[in-house]
């Protein structure tokens, strides 16, 4: 099955600038489920991916839904299941046209518009065929409003650096940000993780104090969005053990509260 972009009309009318609209036989069906808040919740999210997409293909695996509905990858799988019975959607596989190789797995979107439209044989939305297949919501290059639940980028370093409350090497803050973006997208935070550990943490006792704000390299390179704010208060010096041990050095508590090793340096934690 030929997967389909839209084309602008001639008067450059933009598919994305319209609204996310549905028939009344189509919300009809949905409504008359057992649960269709889900069912509208997650046509109407695929329905969204298609229009960044600008396809009637898009491309929106279970984990990526999952996370952009805050639901779990069963709950997923079970109304999407739902979906398929209905005919609203379908799953679909393209594959190489020599080798037979699997290219992409795709959510096919039907829409119903009469009330008399026979479930058997649903009428797609197939428009202005286009001919490449690369349109990806998960991808940097297009705008999405749900980026914030993917992956980081590079590119978003710069939006790390302007929240981020301490400007200490950003040379070293930006390489830590560079190798967090090369691990698997499964070990990668998304932005929106980074930006709440951050505000949130702008909030605590331990960083209303700059010289207990890690430098940002150190925030990164040990995964310090996710500290517990509720642990992160300010000790007296009397609270705190005389000496602390780090990379098999030890660091001895001054009368200012902070550590320092034999060499005068100070310990960043």
């Amino acid at each position: 099955m030929r997967r389909t972009l839209f084309k602008n009309h001639k008067n450059h009318y933009n598919v994305q600038d319209e609204p996310l609209v549905i028939s009344k036989a189509l919300m009809d069906t949905l409504l008359k489920q057992n649960n269709p808040a889900d069912c509208i919740s997650l046509y109407m999210f695929y329905y969204y991916t298609a229009k960044w997409q600008q396809t009637n293909q898009p491309k929106a695996t279970i984990s990526y839904v999952a996370e952009g509905l805050n639901w779990s990858d069963t709950r997923v799988r079970k109304i999407k299941k739902q979906l398929i019975y209905l005919r609203l959607v379908k799953d679909v596989t393209s594959k190489h046209p020599t080798n037979n190789k699997i290219t992409g797995h795709y959510i096919k979107i039907n829409f119903i518009w009469r009330n008399n439209h026979p479930l058997s044989n649903p009428e797609g939305v197939d428009l202005y065929s286009m001919e490449k297949e690369e349109g990806n919501a998960l991808s940097s290059n297009n705008i999405n409003a749900l980026s914030s639940y993917t992956s980081i980028t590079p590119k978003r370093f710069d939006d790390f650096w302007r929240i981020y409350p301490k400007k200490t090497s950003q040379g070293k803050a930006s390489t830590a940000w560079k190798k967090i973006c090369n691990r698997p997208s499964e070990q990668r935070p998304n932005w929106k993780t980074i930006k709440l550990a951050i505000l949130a943490q702008k909030k605590t006792p331990q960083w209303s104090d700059r010289k207990y704000i890690a430098n940002p390299s150190t925030w990164l390179n040990q995964s310090r969005w996710l500290d517990d704010p509720n642990e992160m208060i300010l000790y007296n010096r009397d609270d705190k053990p005389e000496r602390i041990m780090d990379n098999g050095e030890w660091y001895y508590l001054d009368d200012k509260g902070r550590y320092k090793n034999r060499k005068g340096e100070y310990y960043i934690d």
